[in-house]
């Protein structure tokens, strides 16, 4: 049919428009970026391409991205044209295997890398945290920690000193000390140091010699020998005695089993070994085949024969505690087993084809008395088999003793035997738990100015420190857009030092470029003299090496001549490649959110629409 008669002049949509969306099924889930298809029937001669940026005839927001050859048949013309939406930002999120570079320079830490400070906290590790550098134009100075003028006095279980100068020196303070009743009886003290230091003044008690024994009234069992002996630590306001019983040694160390009376037994058969050094022996009974092996035993006894002493019979029985109760009863009433002081049987089997049990022979202290000396006063005799509670009341009866605080024994409990037939130990400490110095500032100045008195050697007290402090001190350090905010760890500088990971609670924000660090004398850094950077803390432990961290791939999509402040292709901004050492170790020491690993090139998506994409990391998961 020949199309002549004016239809079709003009360009006829031929069936309805398909629409479709680029992105439904990318983890955008993009509804926005809509496209329209739509299909066209006209005549050849009437036909004209459509103008670069021509817009959907429904939808101004669609552009043409594609355009068919008109094709004819039969005198008709037909072609299709499709449109879309500019797309948005599209991010699909990834991972990505980095290797993340070393630190550039040399091996010295602290370094610096630009504008900021890597510290690594452990010279052990390879992790490092960074802190931003900002110059410190303004700093206060080291503020005043001491006393500069007024007095103080001390005291001492009911003792208290007159006032002291506040500069008293060391000599001053002991003698004020000596002349206190309570501590002369405990032996005086020597005070070493200085007011106006971070440390004060140490005091320390005179020594006390270690406690000597005598053991001559110490009875032990037939052929044992009896030792003691004494160690003191804290300067001999801790110290430890022993007194131990040592065995003999036995001249006949014969053990004899007759077991021919068991029954079931082919071959019955025995052993033991004898340890001379510990008197001990180990033995058996079995009953063995003529080819190997044991066994089984029905019943029957045997007889034990130790030292001259013969047993009356021991009957079988296959239960250990059994055995072990028929075997102890039986040697334990031999002359020669009792005059050493008792024996030790344990048995590790009984079954109906062995026996195990193993008899002992320690040597025992079986009575009579020891005393302990100390600070030249000597104890009433203490009975061989006293408990903790009893030495400690002989120990404190002794008048030099209870002058010096008096002593708490221990042992497993306060009536626990200190002896029995192996050895014995205990501990005691001169009192002083609850004997610490005291201060009043009385008059000091600045007023509020504090004295602290805590003890160095644990709950003994043997040695005490007294420090001096005002009550608050702060410096206050001027730097320009400083970037610390409230509750950041920071770091400071001088010429020769750093000190970084200062705590928040350190830190005041006064305002964008003002800070006031709250110091005490005993801060590492409280007298440096000038300060002369400082900043926050912006990464801690970061790690080189390789890693699998998470990403995301960020396409941005242009339209030249569309896209606002893109007229040309030329327009279009490239991401910057931030893969190398310097720009990649800024944007985590920074916190920036996206550091850029990958960067793609400037490509054409549909038609005129170019994208470029980019692949990023966060700084917070390297």
């Amino acid at each position: 049919m020949a199309y002549q008669d004016g239809n079709f002049t003009n360009a006829i949509q031929d069936g309805p428009a398909r629409i479709f969306y680029p992105f439904i099924n990318a983890p955008t889930k993009d509804t926005t970026t809509k496209g329209t298809v739509r299909n066209y029937v006209v005549v050849p001669s009437s036909y004209t391409p459509a103008a670069a940026l021509s817009t959907d005839p429904a939808d101004n927001t669609q552009y043409l991205i594609e355009e068919t050859d008109l094709t004819v048949e039969g005198g008709l013309g037909r072609y299709g044209r499709t449109y879309c939406k500019v797309p948005g930002q599209q991010i699909e999120p990834g991972t990505i295997a980095l290797s993340k570079p070393t630190i550039p320079g040399n091996d010295a830490f602290p370094r610096n890398f630009g504008s900021y400070l890597i510290v690594q906290p452990d010279t052990t590790l390879e992790k490092y945290d960074a802190y931003q550098r900002t110059a410190v134009t303004s700093d206060s100075g080291v503020p005043g920690f001491y006393p500069s003028g007024g007095t103080y006095t001390l005291g001492f279980d009911g003792n208290t000193s007159s006032a002291l100068n506040y500069a008293a020196n060391a000599a001053t303070v002991q003698s004020a000390l000596n002349g206190f009743s309570t501590v002369q009886n405990r032996g005086n003290v020597t005070v070493s140091g200085s007011y106006n230091s971070s440390t004060g003044f140490d005091v320390t008690f005179a020594n006390i010699s270690a406690a000597t024994m005598n053991t001559a009234g110490i009875t032990v069992a037939t052929d044992s020998t009896v030792t003691n002996s004494v160690s003191s630590s804290q300067n001999g306001y801790s110290q430890a005695f022993e007194i131990k019983c040592n065995p003999g040694t036995l001249s006949n160390t014969n053990l004899v089993q007759n077991t021919v009376n068991i029954t079931a037994v082919i071959g019955p058969s025995s052993s033991y070994s004898y340890n001379a050094t510990s008197r001990t022996w180990s033995a058996s009974i079995f009953a063995a085949f003529s080819g190997g092996g044991y066994q089984p035993m029905t019943g029957g006894s045997f007889t034990i024969g130790l030292l001259g002493n013969t047993s009356s019979a021991i009957n079988v029985a296959f239960n250990t505690a059994t055995m072990l109760s028929s075997i102890n009863s039986a040697v334990s009433s031999f002359t020669e087993v009792s005059s050493r002081g008792g024996c030790i049987v344990t048995c590790s089997s009984a079954s109906n084809t062995l026996i195990s049990y193993t008899i002992s022979l320690p040597g025992a202290i079986t009575g009579g008395t020891f005393a302990i000396s100390l600070l030249g006063d000597t104890t009433a005799a203490i009975g061989y088999n006293a408990n903790t509670a009893t030495v400690e009341t002989a120990i404190n009866n002794l008048a030099n003793v209870q002058t010096r605080g008096n002593v708490i024994v221990t042992g497993s409990s306060a009536t626990s035997t200190i002896l029995n037939n192996t050895n014995t130990s205990a501990v005691f400490s001169i009192g002083f738990s609850n004997n610490t110095f005291a201060g009043n500032a009385v008059s000091l100045t600045p007023s509020g100015s504090t004295i602290t008195i805590a003890k160095t050697d644990g709950t003994i007290g043997r040695t005490q420190r007294v420090t001096f402090a005002s009550a608050s001190a702060t410096r206050t350090l001027y730097a320009a857009g400083h970037g610390i905010d409230a509750g950041e760890t920071i770091f400071i500088r001088n010429s020769g030092s750093v000190f970084a990971n200062i705590a928040s609670s350190k830190v005041t924000v006064v305002d964008a470029n003002t800070i006031q660090l709250s110091v005490a004398a005993s801060d590492t850094w409280a007298s440096v003299a000038s300060i002369t950077e400082m900043g926050p803390r912006t990464k801690t432990n970061y790690e080189p090496g390789s890693v699998v961290i998470r990403s995301k791939t960020t396409t941005d999509f242009y339209l030249p001549g569309v896209t606002a402040g893109i007229t040309t292709a030329d327009d279009i901004p490239i991401p910057v490649d931030e893969s190398g050492t310097a720009a990649f170790l800024q944007g985590v020491f920074s916190g920036q959110d996206n550091i850029n690993v990958r960067v793609g090139e400037l490509t054409p998506w549909r038609g005129p629409i170019l994208l470029v994409d980019r692949t990023s990391v966060a700084s917070a998961d390297v």
